[in-house]
């Protein structure tokens, strides 16, 4: 996988989520460092910033940026540089996620679950952390999903194992990813046809390695750092509290795909 390392200072602005946003728009960008990452929405190219609220449809293309946004209530994900996630459909119970390309790390919460969808087929998470790497080169596709310590399943999209004897992912068969492991899944994708060929094999479930499972909680921590940031959104008073900018030191931390 290619290298996605972050050796600055991050500076995370954490901001409460407002109390009238609807079910279907629950979602916010929590933080955003450096500044640069765009989100599409409706054929418009907008830059994003963090307290942006997240609709239905939009594309975030993370560029240089790690982007934290807040999903349901108070699960939270992160989308590492050089991403694209698009925001299929958001609820107060759960969240569709389309991973493009790129890397998302996640941490849900007690009654909010979350698919993330790509080409190959769709990954339903649920109450743990959790690790999704997209790397595309021309038609040849790696896709990786980690389950640190939740309840995972991967239920293949449309997929040709015509010519593999033995399949662990097919066509509508959903496998079960176990905590601590991770599926991989190699192979081309066809645009004109929407078809995802698998090579080597269709699937295999592998032990996430010591060293991405510690970047994994890793990350997991930093965004508990932010949770009490936004969560709760108003004061005593009613009024809307003041964003509160908190900063994580990073020393040339490695991502989950650099060890992929």
């Amino acid at each position: 996988m290619k290298s996605l390392k972050v050796s600055f200072i991050l500076s995370l602005i954490a901001v409460m989520l407002a109390p009238a946003i609807s079910a279907a728009s629950n979602a916010q960008v929590v933080a955003e460092d450096p500044d640069g990452s765009l989100v599409v929405r409706g054929g418009s190219t907008m830059m994003l910033d963090a307290g942006d609220i997240l609709r239905e449809g939009d594309v975030i293309k993370t560029r240089a940026a790690t982007v934290v946004v807040s999903i349901c209530d108070g699960a939270l994900v992160t989308i590492y540089p050089k991403s694209e996630v698009g925001v299929a459909s958001l609820s107060d119970e759960v969240a569709v996620l389309n991973l493009i390309k790129g890397e998302l790390l996640g941490d849900t919460v007690s009654g909010c679950a979350v698919s993330i969808s790509n080409k190959v087929g769709t990954a339903d998470i649920s109450n743990g952390v959790y690790g999704v790497l997209l790397n595309q080169t021309g038609k040849g596709w790696t896709l990786q999903i980690r389950n640190l310590d939740g309840n995972v399943t991967f239920t293949g999209g449309n997929v040709d194992t015509s010519d593999v004897t033995a399949a662990l992912v097919e066509s509508g068969k959903a496998v079960r990813v176990p905590a601590g492991e991770e599926l991989m899944v190699r192979g081309s994708y066809n645009p004109n046809s929407n078809v995802f060929t698998p090579v080597g094999g269709a699937g295999a479930l592998t032990v996430i390695p010591a060293d991405t499972a510690d970047e994994m909680e890793e990350g997991a921590d930093e965004m508990d750092d932010l949770r009490p940031g936004f969560q709760g959104s108003t004061g005593e008073d009613g009024t809307p509290k003041v964003p509160t900018l908190i900063e994580i030191p990073y020393e040339d931390i490695e991502t989950a795909s650099d060890k992929g």
